[in-house]
């Protein structure tokens, strides 16, 4: 466990200190940066997942997310999955969906960038069949970022209220760095932790990314993702692209 996850904090400080101009985070990232859109911007995301834990399960998603304010966006997120548990019959359907609200405050050379998210999980699934969870979670965050030269960190604190059985409350802990290799090619990194209150297991995952610009207004990604601990997902890829109007 230990050497996990001090391969995966090396892996971030290494995609931190390629020769890069600092980018907030995107796609694939879990992550929050401390910016929004702009006022009357909207951006797309439509992605698909595949994770291994305890079987397999994965499928399309989609993210729109609209800028109310300078400093404020709303977003609503929801998909389709198929499950395949272990030794059990294949079934599919909606996903549970997330309600986000983000507030961000941009820095300067010599403050940090801060911003606060909010995500709704709302339970459109079904947990009869193994498809999403029952009741609301709210997962609240606080977020920090800062450029120094070519590199760009940030982190998230925050804590999951689990609403259906407060004993499965969590603690939230992540940190990233972003970068641009070329003109076109974005790389990143991360670290994200899920710390069990009382009878959630505690998790943790690292995960690297690349996105590629196609125009100023369309780029793809692919993000994989590797469990730290035996309660995290085995393996964890997405890949998508996002499209700003």
């Amino acid at each position: 466990m230990r050497w996990r996850c001090a391969l995966a904090l090396a892996v971030v400080l290494v995609v931190a200190d390629l020769p890069t101009h600092p980018v907030w985070a995107i796609r694939p990232l879990f992550t929050e940066d401390p910016a929004t859109v702009g006022a009357g911007k909207v951006e797309l995301e439509l992605g698909a997942d595949y994770a291994k834990e305890d079987g397999k399960k994965g499928g399309p998603s989609g993210k729109l997310t609209i800028g109310i304010q300078p400093w404020l966006d709303i977003a609503y997120e929801t998909g389709l999955l198929v499950v395949a548990p272990a030794e059990k019959c294949v079934r599919a359907g909606m996903n549970d969906s997330t309600l986000m609200l983000k507030a961000a405050w941009p820095g300067a050379a010599s403050r940090p960038a801060l911003g606060a998210v909010v995500n709704v999980r709302l339970p459109a699934g079904d947990p009869g069949r193994e498809i999403g969870e029952p009741g609301t979670d709210v997962l609240a965050r606080g977020i920090i970022g800062q450029t120094f030269g070519p590199v760009t960190v940030f982190a998230n604190a925050g804590y999951t209220f689990v609403t259906d059985d407060r004993r499965l409350d969590r603690w939230f802990l992540s940190a990233a760095a972003t970068g641009s290799a070329t003109d076109r090619v974005l790389v990143m990194g991360e670290v994200i932790s899920e710390l069990g209150v009382s009878r959630a297991d505690d998790e943790v995952l690292g995960r690297l990314g690349l996105a590629y610009a196609f125009t100023e207004r369309v780029r793809g990604d692919l993000g994989v993702g590797v469990g730290l601990n035996r309660p995290a997902p085995e393996v964890v890829v997405t890949v998508g692209v996002t499209i700003a109007f």
